[in-house]
């Protein structure tokens, strides 16, 4: 019996690293919102994923507004995102500043990070820029696992700021034009 314990026991611990593979495993388990590391992705293999590899020819990004296409931010605006993949995966999507939503991981602290658990070919997402955008732009980043290899997939972009951009929206306050609070 003390055998049989044995061998479930190992078998269990060999299984374990599989569910690590998850990029929505890896954002709650060692980036939670409590470590204020929202915006970080896995930089090395974890579970049976080797390191992640840039994926830019099977990930692309459509950004519009009112079913027109758009390429640029303007301060405190909301915006569709689109991010499509060649092939079926989960996700973890997170912008370097604004909001990202929906946050289908329910967490609430982590404004600016999705986890999808699904295994999808896209998803759509309300990306909403700050009331001051950084000089360097908004950066979205996707870590996504596909199961056809050991790698996470890994891209981003980066939206700048608009040269054409109404007045600010009434949610942002006045300070946000010399680059105070964001929201």
């Amino acid at each position: 019996m003390e055998v049989k314990n044995a061998v479930i026991s190992i078998a269990l611990v060999a299984l374990l690293p599989l569910v690590a593979c998850h990029p929505s495993y890896w954002a709650r388990t060692y980036r939670t919102a409590a470590s204020g590391k929202c915006t970080e992705h896995p930089q090395f293999g974890y579970g049976p994923h080797s390191q992640r590899v840039f994926d830019d020819k099977a990930t692309s990004y459509a950004l519009s507004m009112d079913g027109q296409p758009k390429a640029e931010l303007c301060p405190g605006t909301a915006y569709n995102l689109e991010v499509t993949f060649k092939s079926r995966r989960e996700l973890l999507i997170t912008s370097s500043a604004g909001m990202i939503k929906p946050t289908k991981d329910g967490n609430s602290d982590c404004p600016n990070r999705v986890v999808i658990n699904d295994v999808l070919n896209g998803a759509s997402f309300t990306l909403t820029a700050p009331c001051h955008i950084p000089e360097g732009g908004v950066k979205v980043e996707v870590t996504s696992a596909d199961f056809s290899d050991l790698n996470y997939k890994y891209s981003s972009v980066t939206f700048h700021k608009g040269d054409v951009c109404g007045p600010l929206p009434a949610h942002c306050p006045a300070a946000a034009a010399e680059g105070g609070h964001e929201f």
